[in-house]
């Protein structure tokens, strides 16, 4: 899960690591130094800083096939390198020459963090409409503050969630009976449940 309060480093000396949480506290973040190039592929932190000369061939190798793969948008990725290449293209990065060079640039930390943020939002919205429709699926004749208790919001957000469902395609209907929701058919388009 994408988080706006952490960012990650890799192969970055302990003074570098110091400049870059120091920064940090000042919009109320913390640094987190991976151990390895792995860390960086599973965290959700809303920036990397790579010191790509601290890179191994295969673990430069793995991050391209990585970043490749994914959109990249969300988070953003700092390398320090002596120039473009195939690595920094991958993940669409800001290339810096060296840590001096990042050093007189920290604010992009900052337009990191608020970029993050936005799309934090993003997330959340979308994870809470996921787990409405997981859970109208699962429990035909779920009411309303079921559901805004299982989401944790009120019974007005819940109620728009649903409704945007519904208006993107889902067969969410109301069952006057049992005073709840259920999905037409039990079939869901965003489910998979339709060839």
């Amino acid at each position: 899960m994408l988080n706006s309060n952490h960012a990650i480093t890799f192969g970055l000396t302990e003074s570098q690591n110091k400049v870059i949480s120091n920064y940090l506290k000042s919009i109320n973040c913390k640094v987190v130094e991976a151990d390895s190039y792995i860390d960086v592929i599973t965290s959700g932190y809303f920036v990397s800083v790579i010191n790509q000369k601290k890179l191994d061939n295969d673990a430069y190798k793995n991050l391209i096939q990585f970043y490749a793969e994914i959109d990249g948008n969300l988070t953003e990725r700092i390398i320090l390198s002596e120039k473009p290449d195939a690595l920094s293209k991958a993940s669409n990065a800001k290339v810096f020459h060296d840590f001096d060079d990042l050093e007189t640039e920290l604010d992009v930390l900052q337009k990191a963090n608020k970029k993050a943020k936005k799309s934090e939002t993003t997330i959340n919205n979308l994870s809470y409409a996921i787990i409405i429709l997981s859970q109208i699926k699962k429990h035909p004749g779920i009411t309303t503050d079921q559901i805004s208790r299982k989401i944790k919001r009120n019974s007005a957000t819940a109620r728009r969630y649903i409704e945007a469902l519904r208006v993107m395609g889902e067969n969410i209907e109301y069952d006057p009976q049992t005073k709840g929701w259920k999905i037409q058919n039990g079939q869901s388009v965003l489910m998979g449940d339709f060839d």
